[in-house]
């Protein structure tokens, strides 16, 4: 009887020790991000411009980022890019949708569960990827990043409200504030 529960244990505690060690645990930066590259602006639209680095090669379309919220837990903003090479523009297939969080707690770094919908339907599902985590000590700061098809981010621009779920914490996104997004659209189609 007592081998028996002495089995059970050490196969209980093996199992907590496989499950712990099988999740995708996110280290954390302390030190500073990178200094950010020399950018020349090429076109800007409203919010969004096309901007060269030089040393890359490479032109980065974005809009400014839009704030998703600001309390005393933390705050947060969502923006939208791509990347075209040398000074050309090229019409993206993909849209790179990147959150930037700063929280008193790890949750999203830890949990980084997505979901984004246009106006009631369903555009994203799934996992973002952590481009960036790092502390100061007081605040954990989380860089997310996610795709979608510029079609799929036309119907974002276009929609009256999008709901973004990060993690446990649900966002609203109202057309007032989104203009960005429509400004990239902008660039893209050449308006």
């Amino acid at each position: 009887m007592k081998l028996t529960l002495h089995i059970l244990t050490l196969a209980l505690f093996l199992g907590s020790v496989f499950r712990a060690s099988a999740q995708d645990k996110a280290v954390l930066a302390t030190n500073p991000p990178s200094v950010a590259p020399k950018e020349v602006a090429l076109r800007t639209q409203g919010s969004a411009g096309i901007y060269y680095q030089e040393n890359k090669d490479i032109s980065v379309a974005r809009n400014q980022r839009i704030v998703l919220f600001k309390n005393e837990s933390g705050w947060g903003n969502i923006s939208a890019s791509f990347i075209s090479n040398g000074k050309t523009l090229i019409k993206p297939r993909m849209i790179s949708i990147n959150l930037f969080i700063a929280a008193k707690d790890r949750i999203y770094v830890d949990d980084r569960s997505l979901e984004l919908a246009a106006d009631g339907k369903n555009i994203y599902k799934g996992n973002s990827q952590l481009s960036d985590g790092r502390t100061n000590g007081r605040e954990i700061y989380s860089s997310l990043k996610f795709e979608v098809s510029l079609k799929d981010f036309k119907k974002l621009a276009k929609a009256k409200k999008i709901g973004l779920k990060v993690g446990p914490t649900q966002f609203e996104l109202t057309n007032e504030i989104t203009g960005g997004f429509r400004d990239l659209v902008g660039l893209i189609e050449g308006k």
